[in-house]
């Protein structure tokens, strides 16, 4: 299943697991061997982009009348979208480009010493099980959370999960759930409740404050507020100065009902699945202290914590103190100039020899911290020069538009892979 062959094997559950061994955190893959995720994203994706509006820019397809060019255009939110890596791919092979696409998506994913097929990847590369994998749900609306008090979020959940293919799956070693959600400080969630967002959680939080509070009276004493009754608190959607220490014991209390509300549901519907957290935003949680009490609420129910983290190293990354928990990154990239595209993604790597020395520096970092059980590059392809729907033209792929690898990161992938398991050992 992709593990250290070479290396202890532990107990066989056949599933995968989380265990720290010998002071350092690992997955243990369905034989019992350790297993440290080195993946990609987006694998078998093909990024689209808008061209309606835009059509002067572009060639004519010029596709033979027999050819469905609803494989590779689609039409949503106004917008009519083409992905050219779809249709080279089948200028390269033909109608059954989509099995070799498959077919080369695993065999170059082995040579290149990668053991993960991450986030956003194509189900059919997925299905063929071959390389282990990571699933996905989405619960959020943009980068906000569902009500978590919602009797439908928890229903919802579990339909969601029971319908997965991945649910009982060995290869499969964990479900993300939900991405880069807007978290704010300690304060946000119960003042979007006071403002009307989360009705449900609203009526969780006035029931707290009644058993909280003596009297209504004692209430407007601390907060500073004049309601006359528990109606006129749900109708107010003001923020008063005493109420901070109320709103911070109620965004906590939301923020365990989202978490422990998804690891329920995980565990009645996929029982032998890690709950893989939420994919933390790099802008917020790149060592940012203010945002840690977040992650330590995560930690509670996450088997293991995500974050998707665009910086240069990820060896400084570690739980806040007194707390020991296994942690995963589940993206980052470095991009160049160099090779036809516009923008060098998040993290800029200059040339492309640059882009695959960080690539190593980043890896070989991360497999050196105890707490990280992997880290997964997004993504496999560079993006279109024209830009994806929210205008990302990232050169940022191990290959580009047309299928051809950017050698220099392969490489480096691939020295990576063969040494990381004797360099976690040490």
């Amino acid at each position: 299943m992709g593990g250290w062959a070479k290396g202890p094997q532990l107990a066989a559950t056949g599933h995968f697991r989380v265990e720290k061994y010998q002071g350092k955190w690992w997955l243990v893959d369905p034989q019992g061997y350790l297993f440290w995720s080195h993946g990609i994203t987006c694998v078998g994706g093909g990024d689209e982009t808008n061209v309606k509006g835009r059509e002067k820019f572009y060639r004519p397809l010029n596709l033979p009348a027999s050819v469905d060019s609803s494989l590779f255009v689609s039409e949503r939110n106004d917008r009519k979208e083409l992905s050219y890596w779809k249709l080279n791919m089948y200028r390269k092979w033909g109608a059954d480009y989509k099995t070799k696409m498959i077919d080369k998506a695993n065999r170059r994913l082995k040579s290149w010493n990668i053991n993960t097929i991450a986030n956003w990847s194509n189900e059919e590369v997925i299905r063929t099980r071959k390389i282990p994998y990571t699933a996905v749900i989405h619960t959020q609306y943009g980068h906000f959370i569902q009500d978590p008090f919602s009797p439908e979020f928890r229903k919802g959940l579990e339909r969601t999960i029971a319908g997965s293919s991945a649910a009982n799956d060995e290869w499969c070693i964990g479900y993300f759930v939900d991405n880069e959600l807007g978290w704010g400080n300690n304060t946000y969630l119960a003042i979007l409740a006071l403002q009307g967002r989360y009705p449900y959680a609203k009526e969780v939080f006035k029931n707290r404050l009644i058993e909280k509070y003596a009297s209504l009276a004692e209430l407007n004493t601390i907060w500073g507020s004049e309601f006359a009754t528990w109606e006129d608190w749900m109708k107010n959607d003001s923020v008063y100065a005493g109420a901070t220490n109320d709103l911070i014991d109620f965004t906590s209390h939301m923020a365990n009902a989202y978490f422990r509300s998804v690891k329920e549901a995980l565990k009645a519907k996929a029982p032998h699945k890690l709950y893989l957290g939420c994919r933390f935003n790099y802008g917020d949680f790149a060592g940012n202290a203010v945002q840690q009490w977040i992650v330590d609420i995560a930690a509670k129910y996450c088997d293991v914590v995500s974050f998707n983290r665009y910086t240069y190293s990820a060896y400084s990354l570690r739980p806040s103190k007194d707390r020991d928990f296994p942690m995963i990154i589940g993206e980052f990239h470095f991009g160049g100039l160099d090779r036809g595209l516009l923008h060098g993604g998040l993290r800029y790597g200059g040339s492309q020899e640059n882009r695959a020395d960080l690539y190593k520096h980043y890896v070989q970092d991360a497999v050196m911290n105890p707490y990280l059980v992997g880290t997964h590059w997004f993504q496999y392809n560079d993006q279109a020069v024209t830009g994806r729907g929210d205008g990302e033209n990232y050169q940022i792929g191990f290959i580009n538009v047309y299928d051809a690898p950017n050698w220099e990161l392969i490489r480096a992938a691939r020295s990576v892979g063969e040494t990381m398991y004797e360099l976690r050992s040490k």
